[in-house]
């Protein structure tokens, strides 16, 4: 019966043949090295009703943001943001749309004061749903 190190041994030989490289033998000898990932931070929710269609509603990040995520609780609509008020209740140009069931996140940014994001959908009565690590 072989070692369960033989048979690794084995493995990456018939890989290294067939020049299917996923790990070099030499690597398996080295030590692994732990990265530690920074946290991003404490979550703070946030919900904004949009009670009204089609009215631009404002949303403040908090100072310091690291990451966000904001989504419509009801998955079956979309909804426009912009950071330029008064870009969204009307056909203001240039918005995003986030599409049904969709997402708005980022990651890795650092909000300063003052940073504010504004919102509407073309359904009264909606609610995003926000998270904010800082």
């Amino acid at each position: 019966m072989m070692s369960i190190t033989d048979e690794i041994e084995n493995i990456v030989a018939r890989l290294l043949r067939e020049e299917k490289t996923l790990v070099r033998k030499e690597d398996l000898t080295k030590p692994l090295t732990v990265v530690q990932l920074e946290t991003p931070g404490i979550p703070k929710n946030s919900n904004t009703t949009m009670a009204t269609a089609d009215k631009e509603y404002e949303i403040a990040f908090p100072i310091g943001t690291k990451k966000f995520s904001i989504r419509m609780r009801s998955l079956s609509y979309a909804w426009r943001f912009s950071y330029d008020k008064g870009r969204v209740a009307a056909s203001g140009l240039p918005y995003n749309t986030v599409p049904t069931a969709g997402e708005y996140y980022e990651e890795g940014v650092k909000m300063p004061e003052g940073v504010k994001i504004y919102v509407a959908c073309s359904t009264a009565g909606q609610v995003l749903e926000s998270v904010f690590w800082v």
